[in-house]
């Protein structure tokens, strides 16, 4: 029997078998658990500042008294704890990296390119690598930042309507951060891991298929778990041109034009490319823009 895992989305688990990636995507391991070693940092530098108002060294500092402790309980961001997007990204570059070198030396035998010859020490492709990673990890810090900023505001409003005394507040605090890292380091790293991976494979194949000049276009291939989005996408938008996005969802800079898969968080769809040879006969879709699903794109559907 299979075994079943979870998939987030929004906030509603749902429940999901591992044949659902049928494309081969790869799950992005060390990509988790390298997001699990910089969460478990992360985590370290915020309690050791809930205890003591610091920021800096997490050995030698004393606890605050509970009246400072309030007084100084403002979250400081994560600069603040030398723990930005730019040293996040160095930790995650490599396994990253790693993806799009297995993913381009794959694709490359498929528009007339020799493998061996394709490496991510290319300045373009490293260049794109490292632009790439720092996004999502900006994106993860601040997914994070958010929520543990609505910890300390939730906890100080309890401390202000005297539902809980000082001392009780920092355990509090405690607990909801410790909360938020726990659910960082368990299903969102798996989530962010495999989402990245996926996008790793696209854009590596992406960067080889301009270098190649002889692809057109993409064509959208639903994965095994599609969802009803992406089978709008695949339906309206089926094929499209070489740098050309297949739907527009958002103003998000980096995130916002799907030019490939993945359309949102843990999708397992893909594309295949449309040669030169089939761009005369191939009907060329125009680009969504805020595609919402459609009573034929849910499950059940005629």
């Amino acid at each position: 029997m299979a075994v079943l895992t979870t998939k987030a989305r929004g906030r509603r688990r749902v429940r999901i078998r591992p044949e659902a990636n049928n494309h081969g995507l790869p799950t992005g391991e060390a990509i988790r658990r390298e997001l699990v070693r910089a969460t478990r940092v992360q985590e370290r530098a915020v309690l050791h500042w809930i205890r003591t108002g610091e920021t800096g060294p997490t050995k030698g500092a004393h606890a605050l008294s509970t009246k400072a402790w309030y007084d100084r309980l403002r979250w400081p961001g994560w600069h603040a704890f030398g723990l930005g997007a730019l040293p996040m990204a160095e930790r995650i570059t490599p396994m990253i990296a790693m993806v799009w070198q297995a993913a381009g030396k794959a694709f490359a035998p498929r528009v007339g390119l020799d493998s061996d010859a394709w490496s991510v020490v290319d300045p373009s492709t490293r260049k794109a690598i490292q632009q790439s990673v720092l996004a999502f990890c900006a994106d993860t810090l601040a997914t994070t930042e958010m929520q543990v900023e609505e910890a300390v505001r939730a906890v100080k409003a309890e401390l202000t309507a005297g539902i809980v005394d000082r001392g009780e507040s920092i355990d509090r605090l405690t607990k909801r951060v410790q909360g938020v890292f726990r659910d960082a380091e368990s299903w969102r790293a798996r989530r962010i891991a495999q989402t990245e991976a996926a996008r790793a494979v696209h854009a590596a194949r992406e960067m080889t298929a301009a270098k190649s000049g002889v692809v057109a276009g993409w064509r959208w291939v639903l994965s095994a778990d599609a969802c009803p989005m992406c089978k709008t996408v695949a339906r309206r938008t089926p094929v499209v041109k070489f740098g050309q996005p297949f739907a527009v969802v958002s103003k998000d800079p980096n995130y916002g034009a799907v030019k490939f898969p993945p359309l949102h968080p843990h999708c397992n769809c893909t594309v295949s490319e449309v040669l030169d040879l089939d761009a005369g006969s191939t009907p060329w879709a125009e680009t969504l823009s805020n595609p919402r699903p459609e009573p034929e794109d849910f499950d059940g559907a005629a």
